[in-house]
């Protein structure tokens, strides 16, 4: 598990960077080296626990505010903690 906080916010959306740097340049995480991606958005408390398919070729993402009416793209991952246990 890679785990991310952020308090950035960019046009009105929470920016978490999801990779790492090699070489000074920003690299996706793959499948083959987490499972899960966790980011703590600090001024909401709110926690995302989104699969590593999730952000697989992504080096950053956006996530609404709460108070933002309108659907989030990772709305389905806030607080996902069921995702962690074993089936």
């Amino acid at each position: 598990m890679q785990v991310k906080a952020s308090t950035q916010v960019i046009n009105g959306l929470y920016h978490v960077n999801s990779c790492r740097r090699v070489n000074g340049r920003a690299v996706p995480y793959t499948a083959a080296e987490i499972d899960f991606f966790a980011a703590y958005i600090i001024p909401e408390d709110t926690w995302y626990i989104l699969p590593v398919q999730e952000v697989a070729n992504r080096t950053s993402l956006l996530f609404r505010q709460k108070r933002d009416r309108k659907p989030g793209l990772y709305d389905a991952y806030r607080e996902a903690w069921h995702l962690l246990r074993r089936s």
